[in-house]
């Protein structure tokens, strides 16, 4: 039984691992970022809808701010510190859900809104936790922290034009908001490139040994059956 277990995850992580080496997912991501238009807020009002770019300028708040000033935030509550394993030392945060609000982008007295809310959140630049020391006492006395951005932080977005927001400002769609350059997102995009191999070149090698083991470890068994 033990070596059939062994072999079906094994092979799992083989396929899985092959897949993520093989995948041509990333190169593809970082080949559109790098043809990406880069553009400032003046410009979007001259491109034709769908038409897809990076955005730079600064962040502007178009809604009611958030603790401690964010206006972009991603919300974590402490759990724990692993004390065994290979993860001995490794804190566990719980995510909790923050609805993403509407924003907008300025830059050189232009703004442009950004109209939808399910975005994403890359390279956070402002950070807070509630205690300088994260601890875990009950569901409601944790450590909690927040990652994300506040007004005037500069960005870089992932977007694509789709036309005039409801206050007759230049609207658009936002896949990705960054914190940092045009230039620094597309370095981040391609090394997640080798973030993905890497781990499909575990994946593989955990996969083809736990294989190597279950065949090991049938071919044992065989003469005692005998």
């Amino acid at each position: 039984m033990i070596p059939r277990i062994l072999f079906t995850i094994g092979a799992l992580l083989t396929g899985v691992g092959c897949w993520l080496s093989l995948s041509d997912s990333p190169d593809a991501e970082s080949r559109r970022t790098a043809n990406l238009s880069i553009i400032q807020p003046k410009a979007v009002g001259d491109l034709p809808p769908n038409t897809a770019f990076l955005l730079e300028g600064e962040l502007v708040a178009r809604e009611a701010l958030g603790p401690d000033g964010f206006v972009v935030y991603e919300k974590e509550r402490f759990l724990r510190k692993e004390t065994e394993g290979a993860n001995r030392g490794k804190e566990q945060w719980q995510a909790l859900s923050v609805p993403r609000p509407l924003i907008g982008v300025e830059l050189n007295g232009v703004r442009v809104s950004v109209c939808n809310r399910d975005y994403g959140i890359e390279n956070p630049l402002q950070r807070w936790q509630s205690d300088v020391l994260p601890t875990s006492r009950d569901l409601f006395h944790s450590t909690i922290r927040l990652r994300g951005f506040k007004a005037l932080d500069p960005l870089t977005i992932d977007g694509r034009a789709v036309g005039s927001a409801s206050n007759g400002t230049q609207c658009i769609e936002a896949k990705t908001i960054f914190g940092g350059s045009p230039q620094a997102y597309r370095e981040s995009v391609r090394q997640g490139i080798v973030v993905f191999k890497v781990v499909g070149a575990l994946f593989g090698a955990l996969g083809c040994l736990m294989v190597v083991t279950s065949w090991r470890l049938r071919r044992r068994r065989r003469p005692s059956r005998r």
